[in-house]
């Protein structure tokens, strides 16, 4: 984010557009889109984020997001990474933080290690803190 940002001068403005795409059969089609442009933003993320374990967090916040997917059933693990993309797309976008979709994270996570016996670990959420101190 703070490295690989484009530098521009002059009337046109840089963005990063993401898109969800869905395939089925042998075509894509683009289920949803966001457009970034408030790179400022994003810099200021990244850089909380470098002066920390940078690394480790983004990872550890990427396999919390796993194990949410991960337990949706084959057919609707579509619906899942829909969610996931909404939340980033609010975060990224207006540094919005959903706690209604991170809520519902933790309770299925530690829902399903509590049944096998596990003590959950939470982990990866200094990620999102790096939002709240970027503002």
């Amino acid at each position: 984010v703070h490295t690989y940002l484009p530098y521009w001068e002059g009337k046109t403005r840089p963005a990063i557009y993401m898109t969800f795409a869905d395939a089925s059969g042998g075509t894509e089609t683009i289920t949803d889109q966001i457009i970034i442009t408030r790179l400022d933003f994003l810099a200021k993320v990244g850089e909380k984020l470098r002066s920390k374990d940078w690394l480790r967090t983004i990872r550890n916040f990427k396999q919390r997001l796993a194990f949410f997917v991960k337990e949706f059933k084959d057919v609707q693990k579509i619906n899942g990474y829909k969610l996931i993309f909404r939340f980033l797309s609010k975060a990224l976008t207006e540094g919005e933080i959903d706690f209604t979709f991170l809520h519902r994270i933790l309770r299925k996570e530690i829902g399903t290690k509590k049944k096998g016996g596990k003590f959950p670990q939470l982990w990866g959420y200094s990620y999102i803190k790096a939002f709240f101190e970027g503002r």
